[in-house]
């Protein structure tokens, strides 16, 4: 069996070059103007490696990312603008780099995985703008189908959605609230954009219905609500679908009459993984979901879960889908459903 020299070169690359691409784009060394990339010298000038940061800039110019403009300047190749303005696609998976930088440890039970921190931060900025793909078609179906008074975001993280939803109907109440003291910090950052008296948002385990839930019917009262799920479930599944079927009868069972909105990503079958590994991310956030425990389930398990909950569709957004042959079933990599009783 041969294999060539690019694909070795494939697979060991991403070990320096993603910590890079992420640390820079933190940094705004490069702004971007109307598709244009630029080098910004007043954030260059606030990191003070510069011996190192020099160090990473030449290497990106080796690897034909950027070109190297005179002395101390550089501008992007055509390549390096559609990596580094999709540059918030690595910072998910690097913001679990302890796992990758302690499995030696790992392996050997010297140190256990519930101990590693994540760079949540970084998770939270990566996460918000990757879940941005997902929001304009829910808003623009709502926006056709308008007759909520208000609506929660349950596990909001930074309040990306909650932004989006406050730009676009002036008239709706907004609930959002997370685990996260990082995540309630950011997300209260919205309403200085917007009618604060309009945004609630708190911190509380939306694992624990029985916690949030009465707080939501108080504020909710008579109005007519939908209740987003971004991204949540698969949080809180233990990898199990009974797991998720009680937690949205709990739903449905103080807030009977709501509206929900369900996004996940899924466990697709090997053979797409396989025939997608060139072009996908998803075996890569599958192994840290993996690491941290948090349980993703196939499509599959998502329709029979919705059989025992007793909700149906009324509308889906269905994303990546295809199959792995002719004879087999064709599975999204991820699903948005709306649903109701």
């Amino acid at each position: 069996m041969s294999y060539s020299i690019e694909k070795l070169v494939f697979y060991l690359r991403g070990l320096f070059s993603a910590p890079i691409i992420c640390e820079l784009s933190k940094r705004k060394v490069f702004t971007y103007t109307k598709n244009k990339a630029n080098f910004n010298l007043k954030a260059v000038n606030k990191i003070k490696g510069k011996k190192e940061l020099f160090a990473c800039l030449n290497y990106l110019n080796r690897i034909n990312l950027i070109n190297k403009i005179g002395k101390d300047n550089f501008e992007f190749t055509d390549l390096g603008v559609e990596i580094f303005k999709r540059a918030n696609s690595y910072y998910v998976p690097h913001s679990y780099r302890e796992y990758i930088l302690n499995l030696g440890k790992i392996l050997d039970q010297g140190i256990k995985t519930k101990l590693l921190s994540v760079d949540r931060d970084e998770n939270i900025i990566g996460s918000g703008k990757t879940h941005m793909r997902y929001f304009p078609p829910v808003i623009s179906y709502l926006a056709r189908n308008n007759s909520y008074d208000v609506a929660v975001d349950v596990g909001c993280g930074n309040g990306h959605f909650l932004d989006l939803m406050a730009s676009y109907f002036q008239n709706i109440d907004l609930i959002g609230f997370d685990i996260s003291k990082v995540s309630v910090a950011s997300a209260k950052k919205i309403k200085k954009n917007h009618n604060k008296s309009k945004i609630n948002i708190f911190k509380e385990d939306a694992s624990k219905v029985s916690k949030w839930s009465p707080k939501i019917k108080k504020m909710i009262k008579n109005k007519r609500a939908i209740i987003f799920f971004w991204f949540l479930l698969h949080e809180i599944s233990e990898n199990k679908s009974s797991v998720i079927v009680n937690y949205l009868k709990k739903i449905k069972q103080n807030f009977p009459d709501a509206t929900i909105v369900i996004c996940e990503l899924t466990r697709q079958s090997i053979n797409i993984f396989k025939k997608n590994s060139e072009q996908s991310l998803m075996p890569e956030y599958l192994l840290f979901h993996d690491f941290s425990n948090q349980g993703i389930l196939s499509f599959f398990d998502y329709e029979e879960i919705l059989k025992k909950t007793g909700y149906k569709i009324k509308k889906e957004w269905l994303f990546d889908q295809n199959s792995a042959s002719e004879s087999e079933k064709a599975e999204p990599s991820t699903f948005v459903w709306v649903l109701e009783n």
